[in-house]
């Protein structure tokens, strides 16, 4: 039979005999002494071995007759092969998407050191075009920055600032955070009643960094609101820094031993006053900073003859702080205390609170400087 010539939109179809071939799993039709490889779609068996007609389009076999009838195809090849074809297209919109979203961020004036494919996050996740989350407690520890940093070898995770600035856009939590606040004045109001709460407002001095050697996998920390992600003080953290302080500075010198277990409670009897999370009140302003330990070696925990020597390198560690920012005290007064002794309580209670603040600070490092608010 004459071949027959077909051209149009540029695809070339021609249709041609030739003898049809099944050789283990491989199946062929030589044609004018060329073999042309059968797709597997086709349900070829041995009753189809011989003389046979087909059609090619751009070498490519699409149809077989044997004895004019056409070759079915196998269906479950057929879904197999369409299915592999669309898992192919979303992979590729997939990686199109990302690639934007790498591209706007490279374009943005918001740069962030935290990127999904620099995580160990499951495949599932850092695939599930989620390129950026809003809340930054997980940002910080569970999109953790896995790469090699510096002239290291190995991968680590660590914290590294290229342009010492952090840059996460809090103000579009602003107004997560005055709810936050509302929710909390108005949950201590209706448990203590609405006289018998205190508020005031602290604002940084200069840093302030709290659960600095917090689990992490870096090699620092941060205290982070689980729910909200921005930066927060904790209650126990405020009452054990008041208490600190009082019990340090006010109560051996000035007898105030009866209001100290009066408000902060002894070994068998509770306190009578509550303390609550210090929250922002307004976007929280984060700021790296970096510790120089000198003598490493001296502080690994395996170390038990290395001496601290001027010889040994120092090695820089960074670590997150907040600055420019005011927090919100909360403090209740139990149900059950005399009426006379309530306003006495909180009173004295809000004057230790601004003098530990003052005076002592609130977080780690405050022998340098750290934690101070007024």
């Amino acid at each position: 039979m004459r071949p027959n010539y077909c051209l149009y939109s540029k695809i070339y179809v021609m249709r041609k005999e030739g003898t049809l071939k099944i050789k283990g799993s491989k199946i062929t039709i030589k044609s004018d002494g060329k073999p042309y490889s059968v797709p597997k779609i086709f349900a070829v068996n041995e009753s189809h071995v011989g003389l046979c007609e087909f059609i090619i389009e751009n070498n490519q076999i699409i149809n077989i007759f044997k004895d004019n009838q056409p070759i079915p195809l196998d269906t479950t090849k057929v879904e197999h092969k369409a299915r592999a074809k669309m898992r192919k297209e979303e992979k590729e919109k997939f990686e199109k998407e990302r690639d934007a979203a790498i591209q706007k961020e490279a374009q943005s004036t918001i740069k962030d050191i935290f990127k999904i494919k620099d995580t160990r996050l499951p495949k599932e996740v850092r695939n599930s075009r989620i390129w950026d989350v809003d809340n930054f407690h997980l940002k910080f520890h569970k999109y953790a920055a896995y790469q090699k940093f510096g002239n290291s070898k190995e991968e680590e995770f660590k914290l590294f600032f290229e342009d010492k600035e952090i840059k996460f856009d809090f103000t579009r939590q602003k107004p997560l955070i005055q709810q936050a606040n509302k929710d909390q004045y108005q949950s201590a109001a209706l448990l203590h009643g609405e006289g018998n709460v205190a508020t005031a407002d602290f604002k940084i001095d200069w840093r302030l960094v709290v659960g600095l050697g917090g689990a992490s996998v870096y090699e620092t920390s941060m205290t982070l609101h689980h729910l909200y992600g921005f930066p927060y003080i904790p209650a126990s953290g405020i009452k054990g820094m008041v208490r600190a302080y009082v019990c340090t500075q006010v109560s051996p010198y000035e007898g105030k031993q009866k209001d100290v277990d009066n408000i902060f409670g002894t070994e068998n009897e509770m306190g009578n006053i509550i303390f609550y999370d210090a929250l922002p009140t307004e976007p929280p302003c984060l700021k790296p900073d970096v510790m120089n330990p000198h003598y490493t070696p001296y502080y690994q925990p395996k170390n038990t003859s290395e001496p601290p020597a001027d010889y040994h390198k120092p090695i820089p560690v960074n670590f997150l702080t907040v600055v420019d920012t005011t927090f919100s005290f909360v403090i209740g007064i139990r149900k059950g205390v005399p009426e006379a002794d309530k306003k006495l309580l909180l009173e004295k209670t809000e004057e230790w609170l601004k003098k530990a603040l003052e005076e002592q600070g609130v977080g780690a490092k405050t022998a340098v400087g750290y934690g101070y608010m007024s």
